[in-house]
């Protein structure tokens, strides 16, 4: 299966806007009713031409992890150039007993009296939101376009059309971390980067399923489809990993992932709740730290 595909809303747009967009082919076999069977070039009623592309959103998450990083590389270059104090007297240090990447651009106009490293970072941030919705919306349409042709169930879609709303709210939600500073609020300011962690791993999730199990599935030509660990076991190894080893590696990983998150979000619940555990330094923090 390659993942770029041809996006299942251009599909639609050129069944309603055509008149010869079925040129007597036929949906894939295996298809649920309703996969339409396209041209491969139409065009409209009055004769122009339609464009019709193909996108992979894979590009789309890299692209947004991209961008965070190099959002994160400039909030610690303007830091460190306006000599922004990032010692035991931060919030998050008082709050938990030492500072994370987070306090490069926890500083802005309101402590510094000046344009800071907050609103550098929150004017860059679109570099890494865009790109990770326009993700999560595309990965939707691609679980549906393989919905409508038989490789992925209904329970699973049915999942998807309730996560990817969810997902999309948390996602636009992280950027919550500028309006609500850590010298303001560290909790509220630390609940919003704790949600996207929520949502990162409801991605790990579909994901670990979708690529691993719901397109696990046999081609014409007898051949199952490869999916992450199938394609690093074939590339060192020449072969496809039984699912026998299969099955076992992807819920150690999924498993893996929802533990050390659930671990993580109940350590910073509990401190903030005034019963510590495992964070020993600084007192708890309570509402306000300005």
């Amino acid at each position: 299966n390659s993942l770029p595909v041809q996006i299942l809303a251009v599909t639609r747009f050129v069944e309603r806007n055509t008149s010869h967009a079925r040129m007597g082919g036929s949906p894939p076999p295996g298809s649920r009713k309703g996969y339409p069977a396209y041209a491969p070039v139409a065009t409209r009623e009055d004769g122009s031409g339609l464009n019709v592309f193909s996108i992979n959103h894979e590009h789309c998450r890299l692209l947004g992890y991209v961008g965070f990083w190099l959002m994160a590389a400039q909030a610690i270059l303007v830091t460190k150039a306006m000599g922004v104090p990032v010692d035991e007297n931060t919030p998050l240090y008082k709050a938990f007993g030492y500072n994370n990447i987070c306090i490069n651009w926890d500083y802005g106009i309101r402590e510094l009296g000046h344009f800071g490293p907050r609103e550098s970072t929150a004017m860059l941030f679109p570099m890494f939101e865009i790109p990770m919705l326009c993700y999560l919306v595309m990965f939707h349409f691609h679980v549906y376009n393989n919905y409508l042709k038989g490789k992925v169930g209904k329970a699973f879609y049915t999942v998807c059309r309730f996560t990817l709303p969810v997902e999309i709210i948390l996602m636009a939600w992280f950027r919550m971390i500028f309006v609500i500073g850590a010298f303001d609020d560290v909790n509220g300011h630390t609940s919003f980067f704790q949600l996207f962690q929520v949502l990162l791993a409801i991605v790990c999730a579909k994901n670990m399923h979708y690529y691993n199990k719901a397109l696990n599935a046999v081609d014409k030509d007898g051949q199952r489809s490869m999916g992450p660990l199938d394609q690093v076991s074939r590339h060192f190894t020449g072969r496809q990993l039984k699912d026998s080893i299969q099955e076992p590696l992807q819920w150690i990983y999924l498993l893996t992932v929802v533990a050390t998150t659930a671990f993580k979000i109940a350590i910073v619940r509990f401190q903030f709740a005034g019963k510590p555990f495992l964070i020993t330094q600084g007192p708890t923090p309570s509402v306000s730290r300005r």
